[in-house]
């Protein structure tokens, strides 16, 4: 942890990621559709725990995630049931004995998005079409300038093919 500490430092400004649901997702784009920004993850991923402490806790990238995506946290282990798009899915293989600690079966959710590496952060647009993804941990100061030009070019294509 000390040598992580030395390259990687806390967050100058702290924000806070408005995390949503896939119930919640639904109702959202109803109203004020947005780009969709989904964050694969399993508790006992190194590389999730930094994306988590250095990246989304920064204000610069909590603030920009929150005025252009709806962004949702995705424990891609957990035992529970999602509703997306009309399917159902769960994680039928989950064995309760490894629990959340531990390496367990990926979610159902995850295999149809075809996440196997964490994090993955998977970016779809208003339509929920994946125009973007990317895996493993990345530093704040190299995370926005990305999701800027990520809506840039998102915008530019949408205004091109209309």
């Amino acid at each position: 942890m000390e040598a992580e500490a030395q390259r990687f430092k806390e967050p100058a400004e702290i924000g806070e990621i408005k995390w949503v649901t896939f119930k919640e997702l639904k109702k959202l784009q109803r109203k004020n559709p947005r780009k969709v920004m989904i964050d694969f993850y399993t508790p006992w991923c190194p590389p999730c725990k930094m994306l988590n402490k250095y990246t989304f806790r920064d204000k610069r990238v909590a603030d920009y995630v929150n005025e252009n995506f709806y962004a949702i946290k995705f424990n891609a282990q957990h035992d529970g049931k999602i509703k997306y798009r009309g399917k159902k899915y769960t994680n039928p293989t989950f064995d309760a004995a490894k629990g959340q600690k531990k390496r367990n079966s990926r979610h159902e959710l995850a295999k149809d998005f075809g996440v196997s590496a964490f994090p993955t952060i998977v970016f779809l647009d208003e339509e929920y079409k994946e125009f973007k993804r990317i895996k493993g941990f990345k530093k704040a100061d190299k995370f926005v300038p990305f999701l800027k030009k990520l809506i840039e070019e998102n915008t530019e294509n949408a205004s091109v093919s209309q």
